[in-house]
């Protein structure tokens, strides 16, 4: 026989004895699962906050609009205005529209960076939000976990079958929704 087959049998062997070996020691395992997809989807606390959120997109939309429209005008009165300096040809006109080509492109990058500033500012206020609302989702399964003894909580995703009364996703939900109705926006501190 091959080196190479009888690696290859070695290492099908090994594989086999540690999948059995792993099943075996966690066959009476308490295990439970959750669905937190549907924890956030269907909470309260879950709906206040793509509700807050949703809102708050709508608004930056609508200032990224208004800002549009803004430097759409300000960029043809300065086309308009670089058109009559060229044709003139005076040398004032010209120094005059490069002084407000110039104070058009620094507003253009302040603007650009506050804009910049407040979509991040929305994506943290976001990111927070959700750390809360799964530091409570994690206590509180922790909290039913110890009730049942359960040893182990597997997320929903992670599961292709298992058993209805293995599911703790409603008595989760029902605690969420006793413990937070809402969920405050604001930029966590850095640290």
């Amino acid at each position: 026989m091959s080196r190479r087959f009888l690696k290859t049998c070695f290492f099908a062997v090994f594989a086999a004895v540690l999948l059995f070996t792993s099943v075996q020691a966690y066959a009476d395992t308490p295990v439970a699962v959750l669905d937190l997809s549907a924890v956030m989807e269907k909470s309260a606390v879950g709906k206040d906050l793509i509700a807050k959120l949703k809102v708050k997109a709508e608004a930056l939309q609508k200032e990224s609009e208004s800002i549009r429209k803004s430097i759409e005008g300000k960029q043809k009165t300065l086309l308009k205005e670089r058109d009559e300096a060229v044709a003139s040809k005076s040398d004032e006109k010209i120094k005059a529209f490069e002084a407000k080509r110039q104070a058009y492109e620094g507003e253009l990058k302040k603007t650009d960076a506050a804009f910049g500033k407040k979509k991040v500012d929305l994506q943290r206020m976001e990111m927070g939000a959700l750390r809360e609302i799964q530091e409570s989702i994690a206590k509180i399964s922790a909290d039913v976990a110890d009730e049942k003894k359960i040893q182990m909580v597997i997320d929903r995703k992670s599961v292709v079958i298992a058993q209805q009364g293995l599911d703790i996703t409603a008595e989760v939900l029902k605690r969420l929704d006793e413990k937070m109705k809402t969920v405050e926006l604001k930029i966590p501190a850095t640290k």
